[in-house]
């Protein structure tokens, strides 16, 4: 990818991990952001934010139909779980 533009979607940008990435990445010109969430981000970036409810598949879809310049996935979005055990509980 050297030379090459590279696009970042990162989903979670209103986050701790997920804003310190976007705030990251807006420091480099070779990087277009996208950042996704249900809400948007409350600090100044360049990113492209598009309002989406990431446990909803049908507007996910929706949503991100088209967003074929990207690049790189990040995904730093928060998942509530229904307990302490699921929410610390790795799957694969």
């Amino acid at each position: 990818m050297e030379g090459k533009k590279k696009c970042a979607l990162v989903a979670g940008a209103s986050g701790v991990i997920g804003r310190n990435l976007a705030l990251c990445l807006d420091k480099h010109e070779d990087w277009d952001i996208i950042t996704l969430g249900r809400r948007s981000p409350n600090y100044k970036t360049r990113a492209k934010h598009i309002n989406v409810d990431l446990l909803d598949l049908k507007n996910v879809e929706e949503m991100l139909a088209g967003q074929t310049q990207v690049t790189h996935i990040f995904f730093a979005a928060y998942v509530e779980k229904a307990s302490q055990w699921e929410q610390v509980t790795i799957r694969f």
